[in-house]
């Protein structure tokens, strides 16, 4: 009987000691570790009720709410007659908010997923409060990102572009009415000038672009402006008495003088020794040239058939250019109608 009043006397002061220690340290309210990635935390608020609410908030990493993100919680329920498996989902609102509508047991671990479509990162964890308490709600904060998506293999780019066009050549003489030089004082004779340009070739080159906005390669063109001089070595001039002309001269004419003949029919304007050329490059990239073979003692009278010609120099991606002109050009005989 002793011992028997003996344990019950200790098992009253251990009790009275429980009683004073739990007085000395009142309950704290339970806090969550802060989850990892992208939650800020969750906390589990001590207070009344027989569970802690579960509450997402999804954000951008903007800060601005995500609506239409689709939330799903699950827990393992376990009781003396087994476990289940808990499960809720939904999606959140236009705040970016999705409440569970169910108790969560802090003293169990449970698992969040979150995603938001194939744009937006999926969220997924699990987690544990690390103790029982009541009431309050487990708030977890997620931040979504856009994931890092492969980049597709570039496609080839486009072979290179030349855009070319031909030159251009105009042939001019003066005065605007010559005669033959026998019958001139002033012994004037005949300018035959030409006036010539060439253009550039307008080369593109093509590179694959990644275009962050349309999320696509795009091709991108490089425009590269490449002169193409005339080469001034290759202008070639002639001039000659036309077949009428020489019939005229050597028929209609010498009859009426006799002894008239055609003194010289043909005749080189360029090269020659009196042809003055200039060259000069221009800012847009053309070449312009200038030349001209003054005062040609044309003694024939009749019409001259001038024909010129030339070449451009090429470039290392084109081949030279060429172009060609032909002009009359008339030589009186004062007091006789020329003929055709």
């Amino acid at each position: 009987m002793t011992h028997k009043r003996i344990l019950v006397l200790v098992s009253l002061f251990c009790a009275l000691l429980l009683v004073v220690l739990g007085a000395a340290n009142p309950a704290q309210p339970v806090r969550a570790a802060p989850l990892p990635g992208y939650s800020e935390g969750f906390g589990c608020d001590a207070g009344g009720g027989s569970g802690f609410a579960l509450r997402i908030v999804v954000h951008d990493p903007d800060g601005n709410p995500v609506a239409g993100a689709n939330c799903r919680w699950t827990q393992e329920q376990c009781r003396s007659d087994g476990c289940s498996l808990q499960m809720r989902a939904g999606q959140t609102n236009a705040q970016g908010e999705w409440s569970t509508d169910h108790c969560v047991d802090c003293s169990r671990e449970w698992s969040v997923l979150v995603n938001k479509g194939w744009d937006w990162e999926g969220y997924s964890g699990t987690f544990g409060a690390g103790a029982a308490a009541n009431g309050g709600t487990c708030t977890l904060h997620v931040v979504f990102t856009r994931p890092e998506r492969a980049t597709p293999t570039p496609p080839p780019a486009g072979p290179p572009e030349q855009d070319t066009r031909n030159p251009d050549l105009e042939l001019f003489y003066r005065p605007a009415n010559p005669v033959v030089v026998g019958q001139d004082p002033e012994r004037r004779g005949v300018d035959i000038c030409l006036r010539a340009r060439s253009h550039p070739v307008i080369r593109t080159t093509y590179t694959i672009e990644w275009d962050e906005e349309q999320e696509e390669w795009v091709q991108v063109p490089h425009t590269t402006v490449v002169p193409d001089p005339i080469d001034l070595g290759s202008i070639r001039i002639q001039a000659a008495l036309t077949d009428q002309s020489i019939q005229w001269i050597t028929g209609v004419l010498a009859q009426r003088y006799p002894g008239l003949t055609v003194h010289q029919a043909a005749w080189t304007i360029a090269p020659d020794a009196n042809w003055q050329v200039s060259g000069q490059l221009q800012a847009d990239g053309s070449y312009t040239v200038t030349g001209c073979n003054a005062r040609l003692p044309f003694d024939d009278p009749g019409r001259y058939r001038v024909r010129a010609s030339f070449a451009t120099h090429g470039t290392a991606w084109t081949e030279p250019a060429g172009a060609s002109a032909e002009i009359v050009v008339p030589d009186a005989f004062l007091g006789v109608a020329l003929v055709d």
